[in-house]
């Protein structure tokens, strides 16, 4: 059995697909599951060091068409029984190429039919015409994303696992890498997201500020780690945070690996819904995850030893069922604006719960 999915996608939404991905492996013993990515967010790194994934197929969005072309033919080579294509991970060319020139493979998709406009619903009607190929799931408002993805499965068997279904997150890492200068005891927390690009959904770096300090004082037998991606370094540069005793900033200075073991050691993590929150979450590491306008219904971390606290102003959840983006938000209110409910005084009341 050889089996191709999509994985055009973030960190924290391919974390997401994991225990789907860990069912295929289950219903189909023995099987070779690759990956088709192109998004340079670190999905490829989760199942790097697991025997789930066989091979990992890479280009870039941004290839050119006659690039995509060959691409597909290759991937057409492989003789692939079933291709799954996740709702949020698919482009264009791969489920237009998955129809036309895998027509000897099952192929399972997506499709949304809420909020969509008049032009957006002729191209999910032409849709259904021309992909004949294409075996449709709805994407069902409501449901954790985890279940969204085992859905695509479930038209697999006949027995349907919505009643009992293992939505246990997974993340393989090195076990040898090795971080040098580790405190003893720390926290780790993540003050930006999405690369350092504005968004409504990071708590205000202010506020981040005003943690570290009241913990610190609070608690001096706690050192602070700062974590995220190169790009997210670029919204600090300067800040006051990078500077303060006790604070070790590696911002950028980690692989997946060592990010891995910073967050799996770590007495806590508080994080903005991101792939470090997702990520943190599989490892079971006690988890302060913030959320604003997020739909953390859909995202939310799901391990016992997670905790979620929400800014409830007038962007609160307002991107549930996908009604609004981050970018549409941004354009709405200030960027601090979605997150500033949540106040330091939450966050250390939360963290000294969860540590006892």
């Amino acid at each position: 059995m050889k089996i191709l999915i999509s994985a055009y996608t973030g960190l924290g939404n391919f974390i997401l697909k994991t225990p789907m991905i860990n069912r295929l492996a289950d219903l189909y013993p023995g099987c070779k599951i690759d990956l088709a990515c192109g998004s340079p967010w670190g999905a490829d790194k989760v199942l790097e060091h697991s025997n789930i994934i066989n091979h990992v197929y890479w280009l870039p969005l941004n290839s050119r068409i006659l690039d995509k072309i060959k691409h597909l033919k290759s991937l057409a080579n492989n003789g692939y029984d079933l291709i799954v294509l996740p709702f949020d991970s698919t482009p264009t060319f791969l489920l237009w190429g998955a129809n036309f020139y895998f027509s000897d493979s099952r192929i399972i998709a997506h499709f949304n039919i809420y909020n969509l406009g008049g032009l957006n619903r002729i191209k999910r009607t032409l849709s259904f015409v021309l992909f004949s190929n294409v075996e449709w799931v709805p994407v069902l408002h409501g449901r954790h994303e985890i279940d969204l993805n085992l859905d695509l499965i479930d038209v697999l068997s006949y027995k349907n696992y919505t009643a009992n279904r293992d939505r246990k997150t997974i993340v393989t890492y090195d076990p040898t890498a090795s971080v040098s200068g580790l405190p003893e005891k720390y926290i780790v927390l993540q003050p930006s997201a999405r690369n350092g690009v504005p968004s409504p959904k990071t708590w205000p770096i202010s506020q981040y500020h005003s943690l570290a300090q009241q913990w610190l004082k609070k608690h001096p037998e706690y050192r602070i780690i700062l974590v995220g991606d190169s790009g997210d370094l670029n919204a600090l540069l300067d800040h006051p945070i990078l500077k303060l005793d006790g604070v070790v900033n590696m911002i950028g200075e980690t692989d997946f690996s060592q990010l891995c073991m910073i967050l799996k050691t770590a007495s806590a993590v508080v994080a903005n819904d991101s792939g470090i929150m997702h990520v943190s979450d599989a490892l079971e590491t006690p988890l302060v995850a913030l959320f604003g306008p997020t739909d953390y219904t859909r995202t939310g971390p799901l391990s016992a030893s997670s905790k979620v606290l929400c800014s409830q102003n007038d962007c609160y959840c307002n991107c549930y069922a996908f009604k609004e983006s981050e970018d549409s938000l941004l354009d709405k209110f200030d960027e601090d604006y979605c997150m500033k409910d949540i106040t330091p005084s939450n966050v250390i009341s939360t963290l000294e719960s969860i540590l006892g």
